[in-house]
């Protein structure tokens, strides 16, 4: 008789895993009820997957996992830790942290000149707002062609281009588009305010190849 029961256990022993061990003490014959109890928690004979309470996640899929595991699918909720227990639930408002600025109101209900303080320029035009925030304006421009007549040594030939904020106490550079020719030199100044002169001159008799000159003032 106790051979039969140890042949009888020694089964149970060799194959069943430690997730699903069925607590069986040694003299014990397991009921048919026991057998069938035992193998429907083995994790290869349950296709739904091994039972959370046996230490599973009661699911074949990564997705049903974590769904089974959450407790909930509630839509708007998140995992959130109460102090005790982390349960599906919508987000508070104390989850938020507070902004350090006021975010009310649209730029239609903004009134008066913004100041640098808030936000703003503290100016209401381009060349206004430029100075109060340091940014230096690009004063430049192209003059109209000058050139293609023919200059005795020491002749010259002269345009003047508009550049707004120009004044005569600064330097100009000038470069011409196309290349005047050998003999040709070329120069700029601010003749007055708001007004560039660009002036070539030939050193030697020549006749300068007509070109427009960019010009820019510097600051």
């Amino acid at each position: 008789m106790k051979k039969l029961l140890l042949l009888a256990l020694f089964p149970l022993t060799a194959f069943a895993s430690p997730q699903s061990d069925p607590g069986f003490v040694f003299g014990q014959i397991p009921t048919p009820a026991q057998w069938n109890s035992y193998f429907d928690y083995k994790l290869d004979y349950n296709p739904a997957g091994l039972a959370i309470n046996l230490g599973g996640t009661g699911a074949v899929a990564q997705q049903s996992a974590i769904n089974n595991l959450a407790g909930a699918v509630t839509s708007g909720s998140y995992l959130r830790g109460n102090g005790t227990n982390a349960v599906m639930a919508p987000i508070q408002a104390a989850d938020v942290p507070v902004l350090n600025q006021n975010t009310t109101g649209t730029a239609s209900n903004v009134t008066g000149t913004v100041a640098i303080a808030n936000g703003g320029t503290g100016a209401t035009t381009q060349a206004a707002a430029q100075t109060a925030l340091g940014i230096v304006p690009t004063l430049s421009g192209t003059s109209a062609s000058i050139g293609g007549a023919a200059l005795g040594a020491g002749g010259t030939a002269t345009t003047t281009v508009n550049i707004a904020g120009a004044t005569t106490s600064m330097g100009v550079v000038v470069s011409p588009t196309t290349f005047p020719g050998a003999g040709i030199d070329w120069s700029g100044y601010v003749s007055s305010s708001g007004v560039v002169t660009v002036v070539i001159t030939a050193i030697i008799a020549a006749t300068p190849t007509a070109s427009t000159y960019n010009v820019r003032v510097l600051q």
